[in-house]
């Protein structure tokens, strides 16, 4: 039998359009609590906010869960930050997110959008000429393949 989860609702307004001070507060705080078990957190907004603030807290979320392996609810919540990590002009963010849903799907084992991710991270990579992120990125590009042998 599983356990029964407290439902906790949060006003996130200032989460979602104050990207300092309350908002940085709010969006470490839902964070933290994202963090213990038996919570089922629910924000509640009047509007969408700022896009990079929701981004933060969709993939912040998904690294939780793929932490607490439970890889179909991290594939969620990174599905869910990838179009607002890659319309915020920041690449390394956008290559942290599409390497997330890379491994996310080494995880469960489906190769195909493993490897689908891992290339574009991988083009990111060469494209900024960045040695360590080329090399990392080849070398998920490898996992995928003898994972899947």
């Amino acid at each position: 039998m599983e356990k029964e989860r407290l439902r906790i609702g949060l006003d996130a307004k200032r989460i979602v359009r104050n990207g300092t001070g309350l908002g940085n507060y709010g969006r470490a705080l839902v964070n933290d609590l994202a963090r213990q078990d038996g919570l089922d957190l629910r924000l509640y907004a009047p509007d969408a906010g700022r896009d990079t603030l929701r981004q933060q807290v969709w993939y912040w979320a998904s690294v939780y869960f793929y932490e607490q392996q439970q890889y179909k609810d991290a594939e969620q919540y990174a599905l869910k930050a990838l179009p607002l990590c890659q319309t915020g002009g920041n690449r390394e963010i956008e290559g942290d997110c599409l390497n997330l849903l890379a491994v996310i799907y080494i995880r469960l084992a489906d190769y195909d959008r493993a490897a689908k991710y891992a290339k574009l991270v991988n083009e990111l990579d060469l494209a900024s000429g960045d040695a360590d992120n080329i090399s990392s990125s080849f070398n998920t590009l490898a996992a995928i393949y003898m994972s899947a042998r």
